[in-house]
Parts: C-alpha cells; structure tokens; sequence
C-alpha cells in the first residue's frame, strides 16, 4: 500500500518510477492506474504495451479515441501486432452502451474477428463507411473466410451483405472494396449526408462523431457556401473543437445556441477565429451583440481582458463607416435606432441601416 500510494500521489520522477517498477514488476505498473495521471505517466503506461495495464486504462480513463482504436486492434506502440486479450474482449461486454458508445465503436476497424462480432452484437453502425472500414480491415486481418463469418452475423444491410458477398471470390475483391470505402469516405459524400433536407441533422452529426468519423470542414463550408447549412447543424457544428470562422460566424446568427457565450463564442473570439467585428456584423439580435460587445470592454477595463488594441482599432473603423454610411449626424436617426435596438431582430450593423433608412423615408 505504501508503494501504490508513492506512485499514484508523490509523482516520483521517471528515474525513480522505473526503479520501483523494475523492483516491483507489473504490480507496480498496475497500481499506476488508479487516481487521477497526468499526461506524461499516461503515456508511460501506455509505452508498456502490456495487456493488462491496457485493459486497467481502457476500463478506467477516458482515453483518446485514436489509443482506444489502437488497443482495440492489438497494434503495439512499440510496432507489431498481437491478439486482443481475452480481458479485454470481457471489457467490451461492460460497456454501457448508452452512455459509451463510442468505446465500442472504436473497435469497429480493428480487424480482429473477436472484437468485431462484439461491436456487431451490441450495436448498429449507421455510417456506411464506417461499415466498409470494418469489412476492410477484417478481409485484411482474417481473409475473405473471416468477412463471410461477419456477414453471417447478419448485423449489417442486407445490400451491403449481398454485394461484399459477390467481392469473397474474386481477385480484386479486396481492392474493390477500399474503392467502395473511399466514396462512401469521400468529404463532400459526408458533407451531403450531413446537410441533407429533413430529419435531424444534428443527429446525424452525433452518428459521425460517435463512430470517430471527424466533420469535413472544408467540404462543410464550400456546401454551406452553396446552400445555406440547415441552422440545427451549424448550432451543433460550431460547439466542435476546430470549427471554421465561416461557420462560426453563421452560427452567430442562429437562434438557440448563440446564446453559449462562454462554450464557443469566448474561446473563439480568444483563439483569433472569431473577431470583435464579427459580433458587429454577424450576431443577432442586436441587442445580444450589444450585450457581447459590453462584455468584452468590461473585460477590458477591468485588466483582464484578451483583446488587443488592434482588435478595438478595426472594431472602431468598422463601426464609425457604418455610422457615417447610415446615420451621420442625423440625431433623428441615432435617436430610431436606440428605439429599435431592444426588439431588432438583425445584426448591429443591420440596425444601423434600418434606422438610417427609416429617417430617410419620405414623409
């Protein structure tokens, strides 16, 4: 007990972790995997390559999908490959499936017959490349006999059973199948299913995310470029790690999540994706902008603040055109525009143009 708690709470330096460990052997190791691990001892533990310290990880941390990808499938990060243990198929049996799904998901390409059958068995893939990546990987892995075993199972669609069927005999079968693989893969196919009319698209994108299929981002904006994307997937997409400005700035605009200031608008505006003049132009209603803008030269006064004074150089550029262009020294107008600023359903910058067009109606 004394040596668990060394190692999980005193974060001995590696010269000294790899002495106990050499002194204690995979006890040792094991005892590591309690508690909380920084990245460092996570990476340690994971350069072991031994089964058992795998299935303690598996089981207790949420590790990166491309880690649980990689154990899933045996691959070794010391290079090679070695057959999934039996503790760790136990594991998959576990797993709740409405709450980590994509901890079995993740054993979908593993090509490892075993591990295979299990994910087959507990859930349904809904991504067709996601399927096809999983017939791939097992012809690779196991030969056509394996694929066949698979298709027996008769957990996919029964299209796709018939036509791998047709690939088992034939020389290029396997080659035939990477084809099929790479358009069903292809980004613009994955923007398409995602921003297709009806239904759910958030769903749909929670389908993707869940069988480790990243969000094509530049198929995703030449299509939003085209075609307005539907305002339930720009609202899901924008609350993702590495959303283009393009679509944040949409989402600006959408009702319902606008609102997460702190979620994805901050850390946006933070990281530079985002700019202040785009709350200017983009947010609405108008008021919320207001509020946003306020925020940030709060922020500002108070010292805190990660703006720089270019940021506010551009913002007081791009709001002094507007207010020439639309409303100059027209005290009517400023005066309609303060009137209509808490009930506008625009951006700022839109309400700078009503008012200014409104003054300027005949009468």
């Amino acid at each position: 007990m004394a040596v668990q708690q060394f190692l999980r709470e005193c974060g001995p330096s590696p010269a000294v972790r790899d002495a106990v460990v050499a002194a204690h052997g995979l006890p040792a190791s094991l005892m590591m995997t309690g508690g909380r691990i920084d990245a460092d001892t996570m990476d340690y533990l994971l350069d072991l390559d031994e089964p058992a310290v795998d299935v303690a990880l598996f089981r207790r941390y949420d590790l990166p999908r491309p880690e649980r990808e990689r154990i899933l499938a045996g691959r070794l990060r010391g290079g090679g490959i070695r057959p999934v243990s039996r503790e760790l198929l136990a594991e998959l049996n576990k797993v709740i499936v409405h709450q980590d799904r994509d901890w079995l998901t993740a054993g979908a390409a593993s090509g490892d017959l075993r591990v295979v059958r299990r994910v087959l068995e507990r859930l349904r893939l809904y991504i067709p490349a996601t399927r096809l990546r999983l017939l791939v990987a097992v012809w690779e892995r196991g030969g056509p006999d394996a694929v066949r075993e698979v298709l027996a199972m008769d957990r996919l669609p029964v299209t796709l059973r018939r036509q791998t069927e047709k690939l088992l005999d034939a020389p290029d079968g396997l080659e035939q199948l990477r084809t099929r693989l790479a358009g069903e893969a292809d980004p613009d196919r994955i923007a398409a299913f995602l921003a297709k009319p009806g239904g759910r698209p958030e769903k749909r994108l929670a389908q993707l995310l869940g069988e480790g299929v990243e969000p094509p981002w530049a198929a995703l904006v030449a299509a939003h470029r085209a075609t307005p994307l539907p305002e339930d997937l720009v609202e899901a997409l924008v609350e993702l790690p590495g959303c283009p400005g393009e679509l944040l700035r949409a989402g600006l605009g959408a009702p319902g999540r606008w609102r997460n200031w702190n979620s994805w608008i901050e850390p946006a505006l933070k990281d530079g994706t985002l700019a202040l003049d785009d709350l200017l132009t983009h947010t609405a209603p108008a008021e919320l902008a207001y509020d946003f803008l306020l925020r940030c030269l709060e922020e500002r006064h108070s010292g805190e603040s990660w703006t720089t004074d270019e940021d506010w150089r551009r913002l007081r550029e791009r709001t002094a055109a507007l207010a020439r262009e639309h409303l100059g020294a027209d005290a009517e107008g400023w005066a309609v525009c303060l009137q209509l600023l808490p009930t506008f359903a625009g951006t700022l910058s839109e309400l700078l143009a009503t008012a200014g067009a409104m003054t300027r109606m005949p009468a």
